[in-house]
């Protein structure tokens, strides 16, 4: 920790100051599905958090008020 405008040692902060919530996200696809996925994502130098929020974009973006059955297929 560097020092205050005092001069004296600042306190580390508590974690649950500084570090936000994390939730996990899980889903199942089948094998090649999942093939499908880890290629893109390797193609791309994409982790999977990434990936999802480049699709969550895309989907917002084409998507307007039409339905996510209609966008995902």
């Amino acid at each position: 920790m560097g020092r205050g405008t005092d001069g004296r040692h600042k306190k580390p902060p508590f974690i649950g100051d500084v570090l936000p919530a994390v939730h996990g996200i899980s889903f199942e696809v089948d094998d090649d599905q999942y093939e499908r996925l880890k290629e893109t994502k390797k193609r791309h130098g994409l982790a999977w958090m990434r990936m999802m929020l480049y699709a969550q974009e895309q989907v917002d973006s084409e998507r307007g008020d039409r339905s996510v059955d209609s966008v995902v297929k």
